[in-house]
């Protein structure tokens, strides 16, 4: 009985251990993808195409922000991110080939 009881209290401190990791996770992710708004203001008169460069990076931002609900899973945002992070790498490459943008 003694050792069913330490069990449960182990599976409860390893669940609470998992979301607190998730949580950080999300948390680092986040930090990056808070720089699409800044990054499209200050590329908005030097990039041609600039609407069809940000456009994928902006869907998934809006989609990051209906995920925030409790019932959103970890994978699913994981995934989000991921394809937020790549986005995020595809306008730095475009931004760091303008010789104007690369300057400043």
């Amino acid at each position: 009985m003694i050792f069913f009881i330490l069990f449960i209290i182990f599976l409860i401190l390893l669940k609470l251990k998992i979301e607190k990791f998730e949580l950080k996770i999300i948390n680092q992710f986040k930090a990056k993808n808070n720089t699409i708004a800044s990054i499209y203001e200050i590329t908005k008169k030097y990039l041609n195409k600039h609407d069809e460069i940000f456009k994928e990076s902006l869907y998934l931002k809006k989609k990051d922000f209906s995920e925030n609900s409790f019932y959103s899973r970890l994978n699913e945002k994981l995934k989000t991110y991921e394809l937020i992070h790549n986005e995020l790498n595809f306008i730095f490459r475009v931004c760091n080939k303008h010789p104007k943008l690369s300057k400043d």
